[in-house]
């Protein structure tokens, strides 16, 4: 029985639900799009000091969004992993604390609920999100690891740099 659940959860990788709203072209207001996607990390493995990337939304930057993940904490409810955010390939590592765990689901020492919101601080552009491994060593997910993101809004476009684009010259 357990290889079978085990091979379900395999089976299932990500639930992705998109709604749009449209805004007439004569208004000045932006198109509102929500979009949340959820995704099973059961008995994944993020190799050491590597990541593991979970969404991009390049060009658009996040303007309001959340992102939920229960991973593998220790016994003082610290993450085993970090979540990556930013505009790739400038990312910062965002640790997974008391400061947003969800302290009434989570089990300290075993796997913890972490909220983070989306972008974290007001100034900051995100379209890449990653969950990062910063030991030097491999880390295995529990069975019951997951994260979900929600991304309310988009906002302003992000351009990359012309050194960015590769040269077919």
């Amino acid at each position: 029985m357990k290889k079978i659940i085990a091979s379900l959860l395999f089976a299932v990788t990500s639930v992705v639900a998109i709604s749009t709203v449209a805004v007439p072209a004569e208004s000045k207001e932006m198109e509102m799009e929500r979009l949340h996607t959820s995704q099973y990390l059961a008995f994944k493995s993020i190799p050491a000091n590597d990541y593991l990337l979970m969404f991009d939304s390049t060009p658009d930057a996040i303007a309001s969004g959340h992102l939920a993940l229960k991973a593998n904490c220790d016994a003082e409810g610290n993450g085993k992993v970090n979540v990556l955010l930013g505009v790739a390939p400038e990312m910062e590592a965002i640790s997974l604390n008391n400061g947003n765990i969800v302290h009434e689901l989570s089990s300290p020492g075993n796997m913890c609920l972490y909220h983070i919101d989306l972008p974290p601080e007001e100034d900051m552009l995100v379209t890449d999100v990653a969950i990062g491994n910063p030991l030097d060593k491999k880390i295995r997910f529990g069975p019951t690891a997951s994260i979900t993101i929600y991304v309310q809004s988009f906002g302003e476009t992000v351009g990359h740099e012309e050194h960015d684009k590769p040269d077919h010259s």
